[in-house]
Formats: structure tokens, C-alpha cells, sequence
């Protein structure tokens, strides 16, 4: 998201209906008042249903708490509000011209890591998650990343050799910190786990380096938000089906699951995007 904003004016992004997809779920919860954007406050809402009435689901909810929806993260919605915060942040940065150099994008990014880092530790911690506030905090530096990437692309790749070993030796770091994480007691493994986002962030610049480029990957990536939005219905139907055929095996219900789940929002998205009404309700685009 970061290398993409950059590429307009964030103002003029935000404010495309079609490409801008976090307003319709905070403005409607704050206001309730734009409907064309119904869609994205309703998601929430419909996977809340769809858990407490349907059989074989998880996680499943109290109907006395579904106002917490609007208000605090719920499942993997939490993004949503978590995102337009960042957009936010990114654009107060923006609109006071404070991230126009490299030594900007820099201090920021300091910044951002250690807001990360500290997002549940000590005050933080007992503050309520309110629109996923802390989910913003810890995303932001991966965010800057792309803004980075994006804005200074020609600086990195005038990067010395020095700089490009820094940057491998970064991303070997994160393999070596996963182990760590996985099979090291609960006091180190806490400890790699705050290391992570450097070497995360190093790893994004080398991956955007290499423009790796795949005909189906960039075909399924503009379906990226559909998937977004519908793939709980598809992982959670695939794995409800599977389980009437008794059939366990993960070796054959991850790629059965991951399948259904990326083809379903496809459809959705190619089907609703042929009706005006649909389009709005379904997935929140101009009519």
C-alpha cells in the first residue's frame, strides 16, 4: 500500500471512490451517511452473522456484543480501520512536507519502529484497541517502507555494494530470527520477535529490487481487496465441505481451502461487478 499511494497525490487518492476502499467502513461508522460505501461497514457485521448462526464455525460471538464491531478490531477486519489510520498519518506527513528526503523518510521510520515495538508494552497495553489503533502502530513501519521504495527507488538503487550486503545479511538475519522464534525458549523467542520488522523491511527492498514479475499473480492481485473482503466465506465453506466428505488431511485441505477461498472472491468480484446495485452493495465501488 505504501508503494502504491505514492504514485498520485494522496489527496486525489483518498478521494477516488473506486480505489480509496477504507473510507466506507470508518465514515459510515462515524457518521452513517454514505451509503454508496454500505458494503464495508456491513463486512464485519455479515462474517459476525455468519459465525454465530452457522454450524462448524469458530470463534463464535455474542450477539449483545456486536456494537464492538464498529468500535474495535474483530477477526480480520481489523485491518480496515487499522489502514485508514495509516493513510492518515501518512497524509498529516504529507500535507506539512516532512518526508520530502531521504533523512526524513529515515527519522520516521525510527520513529515508527520503536512506536511498533512498544505498541503493548507498558501504558499501551492496558489502552482499549480502539478502531485497531495498535494494528496501525504495528503495520506503519512495513507502510513507510513503501513509501520509501516508492519515493526513493533512484537513491536505493545508487546504493553502494556495502549498503546491498547490509541489506542480505539483514533478510539471512530474519530466516535465522523464525527458528529462533519457533524452536527458542519464550524469553529469547520474545526477544527475535521485536527484531523482526528490520529485517522485514529489509527483505521488501530486496524483493521490489528483483521485479519479479508473474502474469497470474498480477491478474489475481487485482482481485487483492475482493479476496480481502470474501475469502473468510470461501476458507470457512471449503473447510465445512471437506469436513462432511471426512475428509482431514492437510497435505489436501490447505490447497483445496486456499483454492476456494481465492476463487470465490473472483467471482464475486467479476459477477457483482456486471450490476450497478451489486457493485455498490457487494463491493463497494461507483455505480
Amino acid at each position: 500500500a505504501g508503494c502504491r499511494v505514492t504514485c498520485n497525490r494522496l489527496r486525489q487518492y483518498m478521494m477516488r471512490r473506486h480505489r480509496w476502499q477504507l473510507f466506507p467502513y470508518c465514515l459510515l461508522v462515524l457518521f452513517r451517511s454514505h451509503y454508496p460505501y454500505i458494503i464495508r461497514n456491513a463486512q464485519p457485521l455479515k462474517a459476525f452473522y455468519c459465525q454465530l448462526d452457522q454450524a462448524f464455525t469458530n470463534n463464535k460471538g455474542d450477539i449483545t456484543r456486536m456494537w464492538r464491531i464498529y468500535f474495535f478490531p474483530y477477526t480480520i477486519y481489523w485491518y480496515l480501520p487499522s489502514l485508514f489510520l495509516i493513510f492518515m498519518i501518512q497524509w498529516c506527513i504529507d500535507r506539512y512536507k516532512k518526508m520530502e528526503s531521504l533523512r526524513q523518510w529515515a527519522v520516521w521510520c525510527v520513529i515508527a519502529i520503536l512506536l511498533s515495538v512498544v505498541t503493548d508494552r507498558g501504558m499501551m497495553q492496558v489502552l482499549p484497541n480502539l478502531f485497531s489503533f495498535k494494528g496501525a502502530l504495528g503495520q506503519l513501519p512495513y507502510f513507510f517502507a513503501g513509501v520509501g521504495a516508492c519515493r526513493f527507488a533512484r537513491e536505493f538503487r545508487g546504493a553502494g555494494c556495502l549498503v546491498r550486503l547490509s541489506l542480505w545479511v539483514a533478510a539471512f538475519l530474519g530466516v535465522a530470527l523464525i527458528q529462533v522464534v519457533w524452536f527458542a525458549s519464550a524469553e529469547v523467542a520474545a526477544v527475535a520477535h521485536e527484531l523482526y520488522v528490520l529485517t522485514v523491511i529489509a527483505t521488501l527492498f530486496l524483493l521490489l529490487e528483483m521485479r519479479v514479475h508473474n502474469r497470474f499473480f498480477v491478474w489475481l492481485g487485482g482481485y487483492a481487496y475482493s479476496i480481502y473482503l470474501f475469502h473468510g466465506f470461501g476458507t470457512a465453506g471449503g473447510r465445512i465441505l471437506l469436513k462432511m466428505l471426512g475428509v482431514k488431511a492437510v497435505a489436501v485441505v490447505f490447497p483445496v481451502v486456499t483454492a476456494v477461498a481465492s476463487a470465490l472472491p473472483v467471482v464475486v468480484d467479476r459477477v457483482a461487478g456486471r450490476y450497478k446495485a451489486a457493485r455498490v452493495l457487494l463491493l463497494g465501488k461507483a455505480a
